[in-house]
């Protein structure tokens, strides 16, 4: 058994393939509180893959999650983690910070400057659906549009083409519905800081390999490897087109992305 937890609508519809979120979002998704144990038994899943996901949750949360991934897993299984890379939004954010310096008046290197900061700040800090980055697409989606799609790829590009299409107002009730329903169980613990960041929008933290392996290795893990979005060691992994899709768009090459090994 292969399973897809928190997924959302990206969904893997291989017949050995179980998509796994809070919501039923259709007829190929199982519906399961993934805050919670795993409906799962010990020793009985070969793969596990979670992608944009582990950085929603608190620390007591994301431990608790890892262990029940380690517990379901079968001795040699694999878990794939897909998460926001820190160090490379860092990276990045330096190599933009020189070019403008050395360059004020280049607007190119100004908007990708003032988008890179947004990616590392805004969904831990938005208190409002979509935060400063939709606004910010809103007004310059056509002169970021390459650089965008190159960072996040598929997604990105679904992003904008939906802003294009999509009158600002609903656009950003659509994605308040669609986070309220993925992770609407994460705990009372966000009630504290509104309304809003219950819903699970927002998120919790970013890690970086350094930390999230110490975290994996608390849950049971050792054998962790980084790998990136077109290399995996899951059999037949580019089938799934999770990650990339069949004529090569990538769904954020820029991310972090972990293997482990029970």
């Amino acid at each position: 058994m292969k399973i897809n937890l928190a997924c959302g609508g990206k969904l893997c519809l291989l017949k050995d393939w179980e998509n796994v979120d809070f919501h039923n979002s259709g007829k190929h998704v199982k519906t399961m509180n993934l805050t919670k144990k795993l409906k799962y038994k010990n020793d009985s899943v070969d793969v596990i893959y979670h992608s944009q996901f582990i950085e929603h949750l608190n620390p007591k949360q994301s431990l608790f999650f890892l262990k029940e991934c380690f517990r379901i897993l079968k001795k040699g299984g694999i878990m794939r983690i897909v998460t926001p890379d820190f160090e490379n939004q860092v990276i990045e954010y330096i190599s933009l910070l020189k070019q403008i310096k050395s360059d004020p008046k280049n607007k190119k290197f100004f908007l990708r400057y003032q988008w890179i900061k947004l990616e590392i700040i805004d969904q831990l800090a938005r208190n409002q659906s979509g935060g400063e980055q939709v606004k910010f697409l809103n007004k310059n989606r056509d002169q970021v549009r390459e650089y965008i799609i190159n960072r996040l790829g598929r997604s990105g590009r679904d992003l904008l083409d939906h802003l294009g299409n999509s009158p600002n107002d609903s656009f950003l009730k659509s994605i308040a519905r669609k986070w309220y329903n993925k992770i609407k169980n994460l705990g009372t613990i966000h009630s504290k800081i509104g309304k809003f960041r219950l819903g699970g929008e927002v998120h919790y933290t970013v890690y970086d390999t350094y930390d999230l392996t110490v975290l994996l290795n608390r849950a049971g893990f050792n054998s962790v490897e980084v790998m990136s979005y077109d290399k995996s060691n899951i059999p037949d992994w580019n089938l799934t087109e999770l990650d990339c899709t069949n004529d090569g768009l990538h769904d954020g090459k820029n991310c972090l992305f972990i293997e482990v090994v029970k």
